[in-house]
């Protein structure tokens, strides 16, 4: 099962959402850069993949959702957990309207 498992409805325009899930990627990235090694971003811009040494998140936006999962063993113990809350924060930061999946 996935570290990090997460689903929201965004409360946006679709438009909307793909750019806040371009605000996301990029936050993410800069915080955690040295773990970041690639961004695979799909054809339309609405689902992307970021992979590291041992790590891997997907992300992705519909027409009401954006949804997150992925991987992160190699920074579990070393940051407990951290890492899944600073991705959950980026989301819902970039993400405002968002409400919880019920």
């Amino acid at each position: 099962m996935p570290l990090v498992n997460l689903s929201m409805k965004h409360g946006t325009t679709l438009a909307e959402a793909e750019e806040q899930l371009s605000q996301t990627v990029a936050e993410v990235t800069s915080k955690f850069g040295g773990f970041v090694r690639e961004v695979e971003w799909g054809e339309d811009r609405r689902k992307v993949k970021l992979t590291g040494p041992g790590v891997w998140v997907t992300m992705r936006v519909d027409a009401e959702h954006v949804h997150a999962e992925g991987d992160i063993p190699a920074l579990t113990g070393l940051l407990g957990g951290g890492v899944k809350k600073a991705l959950e924060g980026a989301i819902r930061r970039k993400f405002p309207k968002a409400l919880p999946e019920k």
